[in-house]
């Protein structure tokens, strides 16, 4: 499927890969997303979800506020 008019190239795994990235960066479990993708193995998952740095940023702030305990 292409969009020319946006000169962009859709197709499903590009749909695919941007749902899970979305799941992942939204904190929805990678088993959840595992099994919404079908996939047999989380690695498999792990490379369609990707997460931004918003993401890691989070993920520091609630080891740092383990530590200011």
């Amino acid at each position: 499927m292409f969009a020319p008019s946006l000169g962009i190239d859709v197709t499903p795994h590009t749909l695919r890969h941007t749902c899970a990235s979305r799941l992942a960066q939204s904190g929805v479990p990678m088993a959840i997303i595992k099994a919404w993708l079908g996939h047999r193995s989380i690695r498999m998952t792990d490379r369609y979800a990707h997460l931004n740095d918003s993401n890691l940023i989070e993920a520091r702030d609630v080891l740092n506020h383990f530590n200011d305990k």
